[in-house]
Order: C-alpha cells, then structure tokens, then sequence
C-alpha cells in the first residue's frame, strides 16, 4: 500500500488530501489489481492481467466493479531483429540489447505486468500507466542504458481524427547513467526529463510536460533509490485555458507488503488495509 498526502495551492487557498493505492499482485505476478481509496471509500478498481503468444505480449485492463474490459488494453509486438518493441501497432520503441533481452524474458517470457509499466513509466504515449505510476516511483530506479529512440502516436483529446507524433531522443552519460529524454512533436518539444545525480546516491529530476497547451506542468523530484519508501515532488501547473496557476507538493509512503487471501478485495477489506498518514507517521 501506498500513501499519497497532497498539498494544492490555488487562489490563494490551501487544501490538503489523503489517499491510498492499494496494489495486489498474484505470485506470478502476471495479474495486478489496483485499488484507489479516496475520502474513505472506494473510487477506482482496475484489474490488469498479461498474455502471451506468437511473439505479441496483450495487456489487459479491466474495471473490477463491472468486470468490463477498459480502452486502457494494449499489444506489445516483439522484434528479435532490430530489439524494438511495437505497441498498439502504432509506436515503436528500440532498445539497446541487452535491455532489449532483459524486457523480453520479463514481459513475453515471464509474463510479468510490472515489467511492461516499467517501460512505459514516462507516460508520453496514451497507456494505462497512471495508477501504477506511484508503485513504479517507490520502486528501485533503474537509469542504465535502456531506450535507444521512440516514436509515439497520440490522438487530440478533442478529436480522434487528428494527432500528434513525438520523436523521443535519449540520452546517456559514459557511465551509462540517463542524462535526458526529450520529445518533439514538429519542432515543438512537448515533453523533457533532465537527471543529475548528487552525492549519496540520490537523483535529481526536472521534468517538463506540455499536452496539447492545455495544461503546462513543471516538476522537480528527488528521489533515493536505497530507500525508496518515502518519495516527495512539487508541481508548478499552468493551465492555459483557464489562465490558472496551481502549486501542489506530494508525499509518498511506501507501507510493508502483506500477503491477503483473494486478490478481489471488498471495500471493507480495503478499509482495513488503509493507514492514514500525518506528517509521515500513522495516525
């Protein structure tokens, strides 16, 4: 379970909220639930669950309250060749090598649901990845080399016939480490990650988000990966269409994993789970 405690500034008015994603994940760990526990009750249910066969992984999504299939599903095509990975038969990812083995025996192989949030983390194209963003954050970071290039195809929000390709470029310093990831829809980039990495094993992050000029979101982050339980960022988001400023700071706690019996859990049960959290100790 994770704790999020969020703090948004906006109009000069302060307000404050807490939240809980509770994760359950089988021991093959080809089935994910995610619980979103808002306000002291459930709000979001999502089941996610992987196979595999013909050298094409399927992601699938879920709402667990109606057991609908969700437009979130996606395929993931395999190409041994070049190590590039295709996904909704639309983007392409390549890969240097080695990474590109390792995703193959942890996705197609082992059929492991995490692994494919993993590759997908940045959430530049239109995948399921929010919910499972805050597990992916609290998770050892990986920043070796990994991703040659992408090319990403997203369609308008307000338009399915119109969309946009982003070129992604990324780049490594000589010990391997991430430097950057960029993307460029025309000459516009519309998303940019910059990392350093301070003594102490820690890694900064500036992170730069422009969907459609829309919304305009400026993140700086810091993470610790030798202790990654506990995981703070701050957000400047400027909201072109309603010429809006917000500031908002987030806090995330990491709780011990606990084994339960169904991975189908009850309001109930999930009320029990949750823990709230006050100034990053239990009430």
């Amino acid at each position: 379970m994770i704790s999020k405690v969020t703090t948004v500034q906006q109009d000069g008015v302060s307000t404050r909220d807490t939240s809980q994603f509770i994760y359950v994940r089988n021991q093959r760990g080809d089935s994910l639930n995610v619980y979103l526990v808002a306000k002291g009750a459930l709000s979001e249910a999502t089941g996610y669950t992987l196979q595999t066969g013909g050298n094409t992984a399927v992601l699938r999504a879920r709402a667990l309250n109606t057991n609908s299939e969700l437009a979130d599903s996606l395929t993931m095509d395999f190409n041994d060749k070049d190590y590039s990975i295709r996904i909704n038969r639309r983007d392409l990812y390549l890969l240097y090598p080695e990474y590109y083995k390792q995703v193959r025996q942890q996705i197609y192989t082992d059929q492991s649901v995490m692994g494919v949030f993993g590759l997908l983390e940045d959430n530049i194209g239109d995948y399921p990845v929010d919910l499972v963003h805050p597990l992916l954050l609290t998770t050892r970071a990986r920043l070796d080399k990994r991703l040659r290039s992408a090319s990403i195809v997203t369609p308008r929000s307000q338009s399915d016939d119109i969309k946009d390709t982003w070129n992604c470029v990324y780049d490594y310093g000589k010990d391997g480490k991430l430097l950057s990831v960029k993307a460029a829809s025309g000459d516009d980039v519309r998303f940019r990650k910059q990392l350093s990495y301070p003594a102490g094993g820690a890694i900064a992050m500036k992170v730069y988000r422009n969907i459609e000029d829309r919304q305009i979101t400026e993140r700086k982050m810091t993470l610790q990966p030798a202790s990654a339980e506990r995981v703070k960022w701050q957000d400047h988001i400027v909201e072109t269409g309603k010429n809006r400023e917000t500031e908002l700071s987030a806090i995330l706690y990491k709780n011990p994993a606990q084994p339960v019996a169904s991975m189908n859990l009850a309001q109930a049960e999930l009320l029990k789970l949750t823990v709230r959290t006050k100034n990053g100790s239990r009430e």
